[in-house]
Parts: C-alpha cells; sequence; structure tokens
C-alpha cells in the first residue's frame, strides 16, 4: 500500500509539475516551401491531324486542328516545328515544305504563331489554352501530287520550355 501511495505521489508531482512549467501562450511556426518549376502539356484532343485533298478541288487547303492546354508556374517559351519525313520522295518533300503553315490561337482567338513568321510564343504561368491548325495548301500541282499520297507526311514537335 505504502508503494502506491508513494507512486500517486510521484505521478502527482509530475503532473503539477507539468501543468505549471508549461507554456501557455501560441507560437507559429513557419513552414517554408519550395515548388519546382513545372510545365506541362495536357489534354491533346488527339493524337494524329488527318489530312483529305480533292484530285477535282485543285484551289484547295485541307486542313485539321486539334486543341490542347499548357501548365506551368513559371514563364514559358511555346515552340512548334514540324519535320516532314525523310522516306518522301525529293519533290514531295518539296511541296510539303513550302506548301504547309501551322497556326496556333490562344483562348481569346488571337492568333500567336504563324509558322510562315514565327514557330515560339512567350507566355506567363498559369492554365493557358490553345488552338492548333495544320493547313496544306493542295492547290494546283499540289493537289495532284497529293492525291497520291497516303499515311504519313511529316511530325510535328509543340514544345514548352522555362525561360
Amino acid at each position: 500500500m505504502k508503494t502506491k501511495i508513494k507512486s500517486l505521489i510521484i505521478i502527482f508531482i509530475i503532473l503539477f509539475s507539468t501543468l505549471v512549467f508549461s507554456i501557455e501562450a501560441n507560437t507559429t511556426v513557419p513552414i517554408y516551401l519550395e515548388v519546382p518549376e513545372y510545365l506541362e502539356i495536357t489534354f491533346v484532343s488527339k493524337q494524329r491531324l488527318d489530312l483529305y485533298a480533292d484530285i477535282f478541288d485543285m484551289l484547295s487547303t485541307v486542313e485539321d486542328s486539334l486543341t490542347f492546354k499548357v501548365l506551368s508556374n513559371v514563364n514559358y517559351n511555346l515552340q512548334i516545328d514540324f519535320s516532314v519525313l525523310g522516306s518522301l520522295s525529293i519533290l514531295l518533300k518539296s511541296l510539303i515544305e513550302n506548301n504547309y503553315r501551322i497556326l496556333i490561337f490562344n483562348s481569346e482567338e488571337a492568333q500567336i504563331i504563324n509558322t510562315e513568321y514565327n514557330n515560339a510564343y512567350v507566355n506567363t504561368p498559369g492554365i493557358h489554352n490553345y488552338t492548333l491548325f495544320f493547313q496544306l495548301d493542295v492547290g494546283f500541282f499540289g493537289s495532284i501530287i497529293y492525291n497520291f499520297t497516303e499515311g504519313k507526311i511529316g511530325d510535328m514537335y509543340i514544345t514548352v520550355s522555362s525561360i
């Protein structure tokens, strides 16, 4: 019984000293987070563009489009590049290289890239929606050659990089 009383007295002393010497004020401890830079092209509406030329329409431009978003927390450079397949004939490669155009519009429908003049655009952090149009002029001689071409004609690269 004496050991129980001694144990209780020791416990009361510990509890009393804990209550007496405890800090009653709140202290705010700042925690600093470092968020790494990120850039992401996401929500690409389709994986390929399909162009259809009509041999009877000698003055046409064929086109297809896709949409995508860029998510970023830094200023970035949006760039578009297109390369014609090396396996195509020299004449066909030349016709495609001289007659294609890529246009990119922002969410306000303002043209920001036209590959006839520029292939890059600088933007600020945030979530930005874009629409890309790939156009190929198949007028006159082009429509005849393009109608005899089936399959892939090239690769398009959309790149975002921090500034």
